[in-house]
């Protein structure tokens, strides 16, 4: 395989998005893993993912006896629903476009990586580009004076 190797669990919510949302039904762990292998993905790296995902809440796992299935969480199809819409219903062209955006600037210590790499998530998901490794932009969208635009997320 030529070319970038993919992000396994970016690679995952692909795939369940095409193959298993909206079916309701669970796949076999070694059908993914073959299917992963051919893309380039190792198996212990798609084993990582399906153990993370699980852990997080972002899949189900059902074990009988060796064989192990794989299914949506209701949070999971959520995500995979949004970006969906995303996808096909809000349009790849911006028609309301005002010519104002948002720069939003971050610092966050060395230590702090998981929280770091969770933000930069969601600043995606929230519409912003990566300008730099902490400078993110997007459309800006108005707001009422005083209110909180919709990519503020309250302190932990």
């Amino acid at each position: 395989m030529t070319g970038p190797v993919p992000r396994p669990q970016s690679l995952l919510f692909s795939f369940l998005g095409d193959e298993v949302l909206g079916r309701g039904v669970c796949v076999y762990t070694g059908s993914v893993i073959e299917v992963f292998r051919r893309a380039g993905v190792g198996e212990q790296a798609t084993r990582s993912t399906f153990t993370r995902m699980v852990g997080r809440g972002l899949l189900t796992r059902r074990r009988e006896g060796r064989r192990a299935d794989i299914g949506l969480t209701d949070r999971t199809e959520a995500i995979l629903r949004e970006g969906e819409r995303r996808t096909w219903t809000t349009g790849a062209v911006d028609r309301d476009r005002d010519g104002i955006w948002t720069l939003l600037g971050f610092s966050l210590p060395e230590s702090w990586q998981r929280q770091r790499h969770d933000l930069r998530s969601q600043l995606t998901w929230a519409g912003f580009g990566r300008c730099s490794a902490a400078c993110g932009s997007r459309r800006a969208k108005s707001t009422s004076p005083g209110s909180s635009p919709d990519w503020a997320w309250p302190r932990r």
